[in-house]
């Protein structure tokens, strides 16, 4: 499964699901999360131990925050980079009380995978949400009507992605 990624660069970008954690303790430069699991699972069989992992998922992040340094992330020249943002584009302004802007939020994204496309592989991990309480309850009509937007714009475009909010969505349902 993992000899096509042998000797290769792999950056994972994008905000706190990605992050989880590494920002704030040293000792994780990977994260506590899919990144440091994605790692340990390549590294656990030496053959793979030459593909490098580098996380730069920063808590917080919304798209512009990502073409504001997306320079870091082109300066590690990979030759994968796997995108997860969006939804602190629509938590934040909706937590605020300010009107979404979903295409702006696309254009962005769109820039982002122009700029990273040509030096990189580009996947997209498509952002999730989880219904936890009433404000996610609230939020979740406005980040579904977002998700039939990105999800259009990725496929009409051709762009690779791995739809993990239905994948989560669905696992969810299937454990509930």
């Amino acid at each position: 499964m993992y000899n096509n990624l042998k000797g290769k660069k792999i950056v994972f970008f994008g905000d706190s699901i990605t992050d989880t954690c590494k920002s704030f303790n040293k000792e994780y430069p990977y994260g506590s999360g899919y990144v440091s699991i994605i790692r340990g699972d390549l590294h656990s069989e030496n053959k793979f131990s030459d593909i490098e992992i580098f996380n730069e998922g920063i808590s917080g992040n919304k798209t512009e925050d990502l073409l504001a340094r997306i320079d870091s992330v082109i300066n590690i020249n990979p030759d994968i980079v796997f995108l997860l943002i969006g939804v602190n584009d629509i938590w934040h302004p909706f937590e605020a009380g300010l009107k979404l802007n979903y295409n702006s939020i696309i254009d962005r994204i769109s820039t982002i995978i122009e700029i990273l496309s040509k030096n990189s592989k580009v996947v997209v991990l498509t952002p999730f949400l989880f219904p936890t309480d009433e404000f996610f309850l609230s939020l979740k009509p406005h980040f579904d009507s977002f998700m039939k937007i990105y999800l259009s714009y990725l496929n009409s475009h051709s762009i690779e992605y791995i739809d993990t909010n239905s994948i989560l969505s669905n696992l969810v349902k299937t454990v509930g």
